[in-house]
């Protein structure tokens, strides 16, 4: 027969055996947890003081989570007593149905033609446009100009040989 094992920090202990596992639910890898009851010292006052907030994020989480806990706690008629009805779910379907559905683009390949026509068509107009503003600003000052330069030309004396052709015969 062997001895009971000793304990190396404790030889007056014996070694606290492992609680085998409850309901097929597996170990926790933790020795000291499992075994909590056998360590020396008192448990961390901060560990029975802890809030829980497991639950209360389970619930802000996700409203689906959050149905599914509070359904938990209801029997089967309260449950089918708050299901939608089948005509509440006809409506329901009635009304999805009658929704306006986005139009689908065809893909890029098919659509290259088509928006290659409206590009070219509106990139003309604004050229022809552009074209139209410009050769008006341009008329008005190459008018501009043109009165400006007859105004210079008239306000100048004739140089000499201006005035002596007319003289010459």
């Amino acid at each position: 027969m062997k001895a009971p094992q000793q304990n190396p920090v404790h030889m007056n202990t014996p070694a606290p055996t492992p609680a085998p596992p409850q309901n097929n639910v597996p170990r926790s890898l933790s020795y000291a947890h499992d075994n909590q009851s056998n360590l020396p010292g008192s448990p961390p006052k901060m560990q029975g003081a802890a809030p829980k907030v497991r639950e209360a994020f389970d619930k802000n989480r996700d409203s689906t989570i959050a149905r599914q806990k509070a359904d938990l706690n209801k029997s089967e008629s309260e449950r089918r007593r708050e299901s939608p009805t089948r005509e509440q779910r006809r409506e329901a379907f009635m009304i999805k149905r009658d929704q306006p559905k986005p139009s689908l683009r065809p893909g890029p390949q098919l659509a290259r033609g088509p928006d290659r026509t409206a590009f070219n068509q509106r990139w003309q107009a604004e050229q022809q446009a552009a074209k139209a503003l410009n050769h008006q600003a341009r008329e008005g000052r190459k008018a501009a100009f043109l009165k400006a330069r007859n105004e210079q030309t008239q306000s100048h004396s004739k140089t000499r040989n201006h005035s002596r052709k007319g003289t010459r015969s």
